[in-house]
């Protein structure tokens, strides 16, 4: 009886376990840029995407200077997920970006194009990728994550408007052969999944199951 409850337990246990993630962009290379607005840029899934954190490039992978607000928007600008990544190490290190999985918001993304931005501070400022596409190279890479294809650096900031705050990135870089990409975001294919019952929910979970396989051995020996 005892085997068949364990049995149930782990079965219950694995239809709720987390499943593996993948990080939107990270880059190689690059010059290291000062912006001190809100920078980011917008992308397009394939799939249907669940972000599970949100991160902000750590230069040097030795912590972070300041706390950074991150955002994913739609393209009008409704905003759709929110969260902030922590100064210092706390947050994990992942490809050299510090996440944070404490995020606000819906965080299922349907197909389409979408804007995440972040903003950057004096002493963790965001980096300067020349030609990440440009035929002849440029001096710096990115990598993609399954799905996500990348459209164009964000700001929201324009010829006309000077906004040092955090706020949708509703304009365009001008250069197409220049990148910005201090945010970025981890998720994984497919919709969010049913939250992972508490302890005492599990409990019970348990408790019901030992229940009726003991009202079954005992169904049992009396047909024997």
């Amino acid at each position: 009886m005892l085997t068949r409850f364990c049995i149930c337990a782990i079965l219950f246990l694995a239809a709720n376990s987390a499943r593996a993630t993948d990080i939107a962009l990270t880059f190689t290379g690059g010059n290291p840029g000062l912006a001190l607005n809100t920078w980011g840029w917008s992308f397009s899934t394939a799939n249907t995407i669940t972000v599970t954190s949100l991160g902000w490039w750590d230069k040097d992978n030795d912590g972070l200077s300041d706390a950074h607000q991150i955002a994913i928007w739609d393209m009008s600008g409704n905003q759709l997920i929110s969260g902030t990544v922590s100064a210092g190490t706390a947050d994990s290190l992942i490809s050299g970006f510090r996440f944070n999985s404490f995020i606000t918001g819906t965080p299922t993304l349907s197909p389409g194009a979408y804007v995440i931005g972040g903003l950057s501070t004096i002493h963790d400022s965001v980096t300067g990728i020349l030609e990440p596409y440009g035929p002849s190279g440029g001096n710096g890479t990115i990598d993609l994550g399954p799905g996500i294809s990348y459209i164009h650096t964000r700001t929201n900031e324009s010829l006309d408007t000077h906004n040092p705050g955090f706020s949708f990135p509703a304009y365009e870089e001008r250069d197409d052969d220049y990148g910005l990409f201090g945010p970025t975001f981890a998720y994984s294919t497919g919709p969010s999944p049913s939250p992972v019952p508490e302890p005492s929910t599990m409990l019970l979970g348990g408790l019901a199951c030992l229940i009726l396989v003991g009202c079954h051995e005992r169904y049992r020996r009396r047909t024997e």
